[in-house]
């Protein structure tokens, strides 16, 4: 019989983490202090992308999930996943070739090109490439997972964890996907909260075919959602801020940032849906196991697994995927070895 499996958190990894462990035949059941639809996930905008080099670990997780997501949209068309063109502002070509989107496999896998000739024109970024990559639209993608995992037999509980080892008595194994709250529960300085909010609007059908546009360097974009039929502005990035309250000081400044070089946006303001999120920031994604004892003397494995930073969806199952190497060999009776 597989370990039971307890799971800290109803974000996209947990809810990740709990699905590939299901499909593996463990026990799982996930807790989550929020609404499993009303997380710090459920303000993203989900356009997958990969960090640079500074961070090969979440980077590798990024693209091995880009191979996943061309799965999904092959084969899950309901599920929320589909291609979109993004056109990427640069400050210079030797800035885009210093990218990751300029090195393979990416190059090839988001069939980089030039961009259209009538594109959009961003002051100090002169320099652009057109993309094709996922966008994991929320609002579809976080119900498809969810009933995924409630049809693998997954339980949820809308609970509070204040300590991992109130759950190493009854359950095997542990997964601390908590998201930038992991800070609490494994007092790991490295962790660090970073705000994002965004602003949705609805589009008319003549924009619906429009090229996405991301500036990276000033935390800038505009991402059509054409299943969603909806448009998506943003954001912020404020390091140290936890504050999920929406403000409106934030939403002018987006709106005055973004129709700059989007001039359609720019008296839309009143009529945009505002949300925030958290971002877990850290150095470098944190994926590992630990070992401890519970309260009968037995023998538990805490997976921790955070620090994923603004590429959550897009990092989602690999790293799942190294969760469960960690989780596989396990047996409560025996020391195994950790990958």
């Amino acid at each position: 019989m597989k370990n039971k499996v307890a799971v800290v958190g109803a974000g996209i990894i947990g809810i990740t983490n709990a699905v590939c462990l299901l499909q593996e035949g463990f026990s799982v059941t996930v807790f989550t202090k929020d609404n499993p639809l009303e997380t710090n996930s459920d303000a993203a905008v989900a356009t997958w992308y990969t960090p640079d080099n500074s961070k090969p670990m979440l980077q590798k997780y990024c693209l091995e999930s880009l191979t996943k997501f061309y799965e999904l949209i092959e084969f899950e068309p309901s599920c929320g996943v589909k291609k979109i063109p993004v056109i990427l502002y640069f400050k210079g070509e030797e800035d885009f070739i210093n990218s990751v989107w300029a090195k393979e496999p990416l190059k090839t896998l988001v069939n980089l090109s030039d961009p259209p000739a009538k594109q959009a024109k961003i002051p100090g970024f002169p320099f652009s490439v057109l993309v094709h990559n996922p966008l994991i639209d929320p609002t579809i993608y976080r119900p498809y997972m969810l009933k995924k995992f409630k049809a693998l037999g997954g339980e949820l509980k809308i609970e509070k964890i204040d300590s991992l080892t109130e759950l190493t008595d009854l359950y095997d194994v542990v997964v601390n996907s908590a998201g930038w709250e992991a800070k609490y529960l494994t007092h790991d300085p490295l962790i660090y909260p970073a705000r994002g909010q965004t602003e949705t609007i609805k589009i008319p059908q003549d924009l619906g075919a429009s090229y996405s546009l991301n500036v990276e360097a000033m935390d800038a974009y505009v991402v059509f959602r054409p299943l969603s039929e909806d448009c998506v502005i943003g954001t912020t990035y404020q390091v140290g801020d936890s504050d999920r309250a929406v403000r409106e000081s934030d939403k002018k400044a987006i709106f005055q940032k973004v129709s700059a070089f989007f001039p359609y946006v720019k008296d839309k303001s009143i009529e945009a849906t505002s949300k925030t999120g958290i971002r877990c920031g850290r150095s470098e994604v944190r994926i590992e196991g630990e070992e401890v004892n519970n309260t009968h003397g037995k023998q538990s494995l805490i997976v921790h697994c955070y620090g994923h930073g603004g590429t959550g969806y897009s990092a989602s199952w690999g790293s799942a995927d190294e969760v469960l190497k960690h989780c596989k060999p396990f047996t409560p009776s025996m020391r195994p070895t950790l990958r």
